[in-house]
């Protein structure tokens, strides 16, 4: 099924991005060029605010406390408990989402950012809050792609990264 003239129009409107016309042809294809509406992916904005967003991968929802927002409810819950531990003084320096980055020589490696890092006892504490699956135990969120930037934080800075 083509697409109408005047729906190709107002989805070109609204996506400008897309491209028009051929490169090897020079000439505009719009007009020539059928296209199946199911080739084209449009999202529909949501009605309304209150409409359910879609499951994350890890089965995580997203908290916002304080004008802050968190990936899941238990890191809320440990970043309210280290504030606590800071105004105690058995804490100092904590901060939200650091950025470590990975460069050799030039050239950027890729980076990592984990929850929390705080110092702990003049010793430079990194935190990162993984959830557990309940039926085994395990740490699904624990990627591999986590586990080598782990392994790189401790290869280029020598620190390593405490898991709650």
């Amino acid at each position: 099924m083509a697409l109408s003239h005047e729906l190709f129009a107002a989805m070109l409107a609204a996506n400008p991005d897309l491209q028009r016309r051929n490169p090897h042809l020079g000439r505009d294809l719009t007009r020539t060029m059928p296209i199946r509406e199911s080739a084209t992916t449009v999202r529909p904005e949501p009605e309304s605010p209150e409409q359910p967003q879609k499951r994350k991968k890890y089965g995580n929802v997203p908290v916002e406390q304080g004008g802050v927002r968190y990936d899941s409810g238990k890191e809320a819950r440990r970043h309210r408990e280290l504030l606590i531990l800071e105004r105690q003084g058995e804490i100092a320096d904590l901060k939200l989402k650091p950025k470590y980055v990975f460069e050799h020589n030039g050239v950027r490696i890729g980076s990592f950012t984990p929850d929390f890092s705080y110092v702990e006892g003049g010793k430079l504490v990194v935190e990162d809050v993984k959830g557990v699956d309940r039926k085994t135990g395990k740490k699904p969120t624990a990627t591999e792609g986590y586990r080598l930037r782990k392994r790189l934080l401790l290869a280029f800075y020598g620190i390593e990264v405490r898991e709650t």
